[in-house]
Formats: C-alpha cells, structure tokens, sequence
C-alpha cells in the first residue's frame, strides 16, 4: 500500500466542502531504483529515485553501502523524490530505505554496474 489523497464533496454544495484525506493504496511487485545520474570519476557521485514502495510510500530517508559491507553513508534528499551522494564507495551498492513510520527494507545489490543510469528493479518491497 502507498498512501495517496482522495477528495470527496457533496455535488449539492458544488465541492465547496471538499475533504481530503491520506488513504493506502496497494502496490503489487517490488521496489525499483531508477538512477538518472552516476559518475565514477572524481570519487563519484550519484543521483537516483525509488519508487513502486509500499506501505506508507513516505520515504525519510535513503542510505547507500557497498554491498554486503554494511557502512551505510546517508544520502541528501536534494528535491522531490530525488536522493544524491558524492565519494561514493565501489560498486555494487545496497540501499536502505526509511520511511516516516520508521520501518526499513534493505534493496540488495540494488545498483550493480558503475556508471549504469536507467530503472533497476529490485527484490525487496516493505511488508504489508
């Protein structure tokens, strides 16, 4: 489930009294990383998505490790659903995902090839 808006009003007040509230929505499949930008030289720096989350669908907060190390380097949320990070570590990378309510899921090996741009599905989504 992702969490969306849905407004409801009466017809006979011509949405005048609109209200909105937050409802969930279900996701099926896994999350998907989509990287719009990685560069190796330099130390490297990466810009990237995630979507397809379910659950709460607000996500806080992404970390980004070598894979299989654990040394998670937090990432800036720079606008929207856009996350980036310079001095990067080798690839291949895991990625951890932190939503509002706390809950965590670890995407493994979610980016494998340096310098690869495009949508990566992963095999990791929240549970329900």
């Amino acid at each position: 489930m992702s969490l969306q808006f849905c407004c409801c009003g009466s017809p006979a007040c011509h949405w005048s009294s609109a209200v909105c509230v937050q409802v969930a929505c279900p996701f099926k499949g896994n999350i998907a990383v989509t990287v719009s930008n990685y560069r190796t030289a330099a130390g490297g720096w990466i810009q990237l998505g995630v979507k397809n989350v379910a659950g709460e669908g607000d996500i806080t907060m992404v970390e980004l490790a070598k894979a299989g190390s654990g040394n998670w380097i937090r990432m800036k949320n720079t606008y929207g659903a856009k996350w980036e990070l310079s001095k990067l570590p080798a690839a291949p990378f895991d990625l951890r995902v932190t939503t509002k309510a706390g809950k965590e899921v670890v995407l493994s090996s979610a980016i494998k090839t340096p310098g690869a741009t495009g949508t990566f599905t992963t095999m990791s989504q929240f549970k329900a």
